[in-house]
């Protein structure tokens, strides 16, 4: 999540742990953490959130279909961060996730992730009229954010 964006774009603090799972190991992360003292706090059908015994991040789960799950793995990179190593998320898969946040999240979320998304084009070789940046807005997004990137890039 945001520790993959930031090694992508400039760095800014954030509040949670987002990870990818495969839908298949929710229970696993789900008990682990449990045992760690976290508790649930929200649940859809393929996000669970995790609020921490004490002050700390919040964990976000992200579920995803084998398919999905192993495209990013394969596309991903390996960092260090805090001393422990870690898989990233792609550029490319990044965007599409904030693509996605952003048509269904809330407004307030738009300017900054807007920003992440620009940088990170760049970094994966994407401008607005690209085919690949076309068909994640047409998977991942909505038309106007398509306009919106492409104003913002312009500008």
């Amino acid at each position: 999540g945001g520790a993959a964006v930031n090694q992508y774009a400039p760095t800014r603090l954030t509040f949670d742990v987002d990870m990818v799972i495969e839908e298949g190991d929710e229970v696993a992360f789900s008990d682990a953490l449990r045992q760690q003292g976290f508790e649930r706090i929200h649940r859809t059908e393929n996000f669970v959130r995790f609020k921490p015994p004490a002050p700390g991040f919040i964990v976000d789960l992200l579920f995803l279909d084998s398919r999905t799950f192993h495209a990013m793995w394969e596309m991903g990179r390996d960092i260090t961060l805090a001393g422990r190593s870690f898989r990233i998320a792609a550029p490319e898969h990044l965007i599409c996730m904030k693509l996605h946040a952003l048509k269904f999240g809330r407004e307030s979320r738009m300017d900054r992730d807007v920003a992440d998304i620009l940088h990170m084009m760049k970094q994966c070789g994407w401008t607005p009229d690209t085919d690949e940046f076309s068909a994640a807005c047409s998977q991942y997004g909505t038309p106007d954010l398509r306009d919106l990137i492409r104003r913002r890039w312009t500008s």
